[in-house]
């Protein structure tokens, strides 16, 4: 709890530069460049399988600090509504029908406290994409977030439109995969 409370108050760009202390402490530790996390790739590196594994590489802390702030916001959330459904009327009906508690929880519980969660992770999707972008900034990568925010200090009107457009489709799209999640997990709604 505490730990996803500290995730949530902290901004994306300072996870990033911790995660950078902490894989630059690892790397002095190892006494090797174990981590490496500053663009998008090494330069140097000939051949495809080579050139890949540095892209994981490079890509590893981004993923890390996305992930953690994300899980962080969602545990919360799931945790809350997993409460409101130990207490419902199915599950105390389901036990005493005969099923153990973790039966009813997994098969019951668990599904109804998935329903509300697609909806949260379709709007929680923008915010998703902001943290990339102050991420792409920290991690020295060129991207769609980055782009954005150059044409804003440019004053590049047709680039800030392009990237917000993008951005506004995304949403959309994450907005439409969450009905149809919520339409698989809930058994009431038909297509």
């Amino acid at each position: 709890t505490y730990s996803s409370y500290v995730l949530i108050s902290m901004p994306t760009f300072v996870l990033g530069v911790l995660l950078m202390i902490l894989a630059t402490m690892f790397n002095n530790a190892v006494g090797v460049q174990v981590i490496r996390f500053s663009g998008m790739y090494t330069p140097g590196i000939e051949g495809f399988w080579p050139q890949f594994q540095d892209a994981l590489v490079h890509l590893l802390l981004p993923t890390i600090a996305l992930t953690l702030l994300g899980a962080a916001s969602y545990s919360r959330y799931q945790r809350s509504i997993m409460l409101d459904v130990l207490g419902s009327d199915f599950i105390r009906t389901a036990r005493a029908k005969g099923a153990t508690r973790t039966w009813a929880l997994i098969k019951h519980g668990v599904r109804v406290a998935l329903i509300p969660m697609s909806t949260f992770f379709a709007y929680s999707f923008g915010t998703m994409l902001a943290g990339a972008t102050f991420l792409e900034i920290v991690f020295s990568w060129g991207g769609m977030g980055k782009y954005g925010i150059e044409a804003v200090s440019v004053s590049d009107i047709n680039a800030v439109a392009g990237t917000v457009l993008f951005a506004a489709v995304l949403v959309l799209f994450s907005s439409m995969m969450s009905q149809v999640l919520y339409v698989a997990l809930d058994p009431r709604v038909r297509v």
